[in-house]
């Protein structure tokens, strides 16, 4: 009885230190997102690039922070360590409004770039913003399905192997499928100019593929070539895989 209750004080002091790690993790995260976000909103011209600063700066960096944040919560997941839904204030809360109130500088001195002309119009430009943020916060979630997590399991498996682990360190075709598919959808797009939106941009992406004229513009002729080789390679390895996998099942 002595060893079950000295156990169970050990599990029960432990749980609360793993909370905090983790919390601590998606606070540092979250911190670290809002300072590289307030160097473009705070520093730069707003209007430089066609507004390219602003726009990475509300929507892409807590896109890739929510990614990250979601690979930490999985990891954590898959070692048994108890999570604590406060972690979410970091993400959902202080994060996406402290990037919007770095821009409230930017906003109050352009009005005719943000296009306001009242107090009200300048509250609600940055209630824009931060929607925009929330919005890029939840592509997070694509954007580690197709880049962080298999990157993160590429990454785990090779220093599995560096260590002798040969269980662990088994590489799965998955891992480099989706980071391919990822660098078609992400050069493609760099590559063309007028996409439409929805199905009408992937119609246009295949096309431009083929070579076949349509109402997109190449920006990029380049990375067309490299996206047409990324493809190429599916399929040529998607195919000896199918080849290789034929063979195993023939033999006795």
């Amino acid at each position: 009885m002595g060893e079950v209750g000295q156990r169970s004080e050990v599990s029960g002091s432990e749980d609360p230190d793993e909370r905090v790690e983790v919390i601590a993790v998606v606070a540092v995260i979250s911190i670290i997102a809002v300072l590289i976000a307030a160097v473009p909103l705070l520093l730069l011209d707003p209007q430089g690039a066609d507004g390219v600063g602003p726009i990475g700066a509300i929507f892409g960096v807590p896109m890739v922070a929510s990614a990250i944040v979601i690979e930490v919560v999985v990891r954590a997941h898959q070692r048994s360590r108890p999570l604590n839904r406060r972690m979410l204030w970091w993400v959902l809360g202080v994060m996406p409004v402290a990037i919007v109130a770095c821009a409230i500088p930017a906003v109050l001195d352009d009005p005719e770039y943000f296009a306001y002309e009242t107090p009200l119009g300048a509250v609600g430009t940055l209630a824009g913003m931060l929607v925009l943020a929330y919005v890029g916060i939840l592509m997070g979630a694509l954007l580690w399905f197709f880049v962080v997590f298999p990157l993160a399991h590429l990454v785990m498996a090779l220093i599995a192997r560096a260590r002798g682990d040969k269980e662990g360190g088994r590489i799965g075709v998955g891992s480099f499928f989706l980071l391919a598919l990822a660098a078609v959808i992400i050069i493609g797009a760099l590559s063309l100019d007028g996409l439409a939106a929805g199905r009408a941009g992937w119609g246009q992406i295949i096309a431009a593929l083929f070579g076949i004229p349509g109402s997109y513009e190449v920006v990029w002729p380049a990375g067309l070539w490299i996206v047409r080789g990324i493809v190429v390679g599916l399929v040529l390895t998607f195919g000896g895989w199918q080849a290789i996998m034929r063979r195993s099942r023939r033999r006795p």
